[in-house]
């Protein structure tokens, strides 16, 4: 019988961390099977740590055992203690059983095992080298716990801002934006105006509040109509801002870049061989770094129907 034959082994799988049986061995590979019963075959360096003999037909409860003495002491287990006694070999890459012995003095296939778990969960103090571990660096430890810090920081601001929204959202009347809450609104205008949805803005998708009003919207309850409603509640839009054209993403004002590029150009003189179509409210269709605006639409309700008129200079 071969080294790891009838016993319990946990591997690596890619990044993922299994266990499985060993039925039998070779020099280079594991015949094993899974806990649903599947076949496998490893490679003895996927191994991590071999828990000793079991039976196939009982190493599940056995695994079982295991499990719950890991469960019951992995979280008293101090990882940032253990960096300390070797962050100064930072480019020592260390076996799982050599950090066990390190840490613990003597260590079992159990205790072995509640590293390895407590390692893995532990983003800050150390990295996986295939089944092997090194110790991060001081400024390693120290840029990643800041970035940690800055993500927490910005989730919690992201749920606040969900929160926020919903507020508004499921009540009646004008709504407050409190300080904390300026960046959304601005974020939300921008993207009311034809900008990129920001992380503050992906929240209004995810927001379960029905905004939906018969004769207002075109009933999809999107995030564009979301928007519309919360910067109406909290007066940040003028009291005649058509919902239709804000909630399509439909700009009424030109940037002041395309502004100056018309002014040079001479005003529309009346004459008796053009028709006057100055009266009609168009909505032009060129893009936003265009300075030439040559191509536009409009709409005309009559008795009979409406007209759509293409105006193309």
């Amino acid at each position: 019988m071969g080294e790891y034959t009838g016993t319990i082994v946990q591997f690596l799988d890619g990044d993922t961390v299994r266990v499985a049986f060993v039925l039998s061995e070779t020099t280079t590979k594991l015949q094993a099977v899974n806990p649903q019963g599947k076949t496998l075959r490893l490679s003895p360096r996927q191994v991590l740590i071999s828990h000793g003999r079991s039976d196939q037909y009982g190493w599940n409860d056995d695994w079982r055992e295991i499990e719950t003495r890991v469960e019951g002491s992995h979280n008293s287990l101090d990882t940032e203690l253990l960096w300390e006694s070797v962050r100064d070999n930072a480019m020592t890459e260390w076996s799982l059983a050599e950090l066990g012995a390190l840490y613990f003095g003597e260590a079992d296939s159990t205790a072995n095992s509640t590293l390895l778990r407590a390692l893995l969960e532990d983003a800050i103090h150390f990295r996986r080298r295939g089944v092997r571990f090194c110790a991060r660096t001081v400024d390693q430890v120290r840029q990643t716990y800041e970035e940690q810090q800055k993500h927490a920081e910005k989730e919690a601001y992201l749920g606040r801002v969900a929160d926020w929204m919903e507020h508004v959202l499921q009540n009646s009347g004008p709504q407050d934006v409190p300080p904390d809450m300026e960046r959304a609104a601005h974020e939300i205008e921008v993207f009311l105006s034809g900008g990129h949805p920001s992380h503050a803005v992906q929240c209004l998708f995810e927001t379960p509040v029905d905004v939906r009003e018969p004769g207002t919207f075109a009933f999809t309850d999107s995030a564009r109509e979301k928007a519309y409603v919360l910067l109406k509640k909290t007066n940040r839009l003028p009291a005649d801002a058509d919902p239709f054209l804000i909630s399509a993403g439909v700009v009424a004002d030109f940037s002041e870049e395309v502004s100056r590029s018309v002014d040079p150009i001479v005003p529309y003189a009346p004459c008796d061989s053009r028709r006057d179509y100055t009266g009609l409210e168009t909505v032009t269709i060129d893009d936003d770094t265009t300075h030439e605006l040559d191509d536009a639409v409009s709409v005309q309700a009559l008795d009979r129907g409406l007209r759509v008129v293409v105006h193309v200079a």
